[in-house]
């Protein structure tokens, strides 16, 4: 039997992102120079099986991005916008007449770089000391678990210092057609969804690979951060508050940091502050304020 994996991006990004990219579907934001579905698709491209990707059924994609997306591997899959997460995935499952098989759903908001992707019954989890409502999970006293919405039931209650696990976007089914019977009988809320599938066949919460979330903005930043995009001669470090690129081209980078500094002060309020130079063995650098803002590239690329 063949696979199916779902990239559900149906609904548009929080508002935050409109006045900055206007409405795009999460898996369409920029990151590293490409739209976060090109990531996603990246990796798992070594899955194979059926790639669905959803959309808002009133977003329209120019022609040149419709091959990018058919090379990649994915059928775009169109969605009412009112519908639920449940309800839009059963939507999607609907019209990709799907009926048997295994099953993974990623969020389009998500990356979980390093993830076995290959396992069946299990879902992605990640710690966040954040108050975003990702949802959660606890076992009973003989160790059946229940999924809920998070900060539904209490935040921050694994640990005393605000530290929570939580479901990090990613979920596989072993079985198609039971997870759409579990759909029906929770009435297409996603996480109950999950509740009625766990009650026959378990899912089992996974914490490994590298989550990165795009779904809120101060994360979406932040994740970013995470997603260089520097080239062969040179590299690029960003902390919370900082940017230090190096090379062992001294002169090139030296001559970076002098554009910096020789800028016309009238001017400097328009960029990151320059915090100066440094050497590190073999290779020079300089270091800047980070900040979180949108490249022009990518304002005027995919914007």
């Amino acid at each position: 039997m063949v696979g199916t994996f779902i990239i559900t991006s149906a609904a548009y990004a929080d508002p935050d992102f409109v006045s900055t990219f206007g409405l795009l579907p999460p898996a369409f934001l920029p990151v590293g120079n490409k739209r976060l579905y090109q990531v996603q698709a990246n990796l798992i491209s070594h899955l194979k099986c059926r790639k669905l990707l959803s959309i808002p059924s009133n977003f329209d994609i120019p022609d040149n991005e419709l091959v990018n997306i058919s090379d990649l591997g994915f059928e775009l899959i169109k969605v009412p916008l009112e519908l639920s997460l449940g309800a839009s995935v059963a939507n999607v499952l609907k019209q990709a007449e799907l009926t048997e098989g295994e099953l993974r759903i990623l969020h389009g908001d998500t990356l979980v770089k390093n993830f076995p992707f290959e396992k069946l019954d299990v879902v992605s989890e990640g710690m966040t000391t954040e108050y975003f409502s990702w949802a959660e999970y606890r076992k009973n006293s003989v160790g059946e678990i229940k999924f809920f919405d998070g900060l539904m039931e209490g935040s921050a209650i694994n640990s005393s210092v605000g530290e929570r696990n939580v479901l990090s976007g990613y979920f596989s089914f072993a079985d198609a057609e039971f997870y759409q019977l579990c759909l029906e009988r929770a009435q297409y809320n996603f996480i109950f969804s999950l509740n009625e599938y766990s009650r026959e066949r378990t899912l089992t919460p996974i914490k490994e690979g590298n989550w990165l979330d795009f779904g809120h903005l101060d994360k979406y930043y932040q994740s970013k951060a995470q997603m260089t995009t520097e080239r062969a001669f040179n590299k690029i470090r960003i902390s919370s508050r900082t940017v230090k690129k190096s090379s062992e081209d001294k002169d090139k980078i030296h001559a970076e940091a002098s554009w910096f500094t020789n800028l016309p002060e009238p001017l400097k309020v328009f960029l990151p502050q320059f915090l100066g130079e440094f050497t590190q063995g073999k290779s020079s650098g300089y270091e800047t304020e980070y900040l979180y803002l949108s490249t022009l590239s990518d304002l005027y690329v995919f914007g």
